[in-house]
C-alpha cells in the first residue's frame, strides 16, 4: 500500500528562497516515483489523498487508518 499527497508541493513549502520550476519538477518526478513504488508489489494498491499536503497522518488521519485496516484485512484473507 502507498499513500500519497495529492496536494502539489511549492515554493512557500520550503524554508529560504527555492527555484519554483525545480519544485514543479521535483513534485512531478516524485509523483512518478510514488506510482513506480505501487508496482513493486504484484498486490499493491496506491491510494492518493488528495485533500493532503506532507503530512497525511496529520492532515487526513482516517485516510491512514482505512489503509492500514486494508492492508490488515488483505493479510488476514490471504491466510485463508
Amino acid at each position: 500500500m502507498v499513500v500519497s499527497r495529492g496536494r502539489a508541493a511549492a515554493a512557500g513549502d520550503f524554508p529560504g528562497e527555492v527555484d519554483p520550476e525545480f519544485v514543479a519538477n521535483s513534485d512531478r518526478v516524485w509523483g512518478e516515483l510514488q506510482a513506480e513504488l505501487a508496482t513493486l508489489s504484484s498486490n499493491s494498491t496506491h491510494v492518493i489523498v488528495p485533500e493532503s499536503g506532507h503530512s497525511i497522518p496529520l492532515e487526513a488521519p482516517k485516510r491512514v487508518i482505512d489503509a492500514v485496516v486494508k492492508v490488515r484485512a488483505d493479510y488476514e484473507a490471504a491466510r485463508l
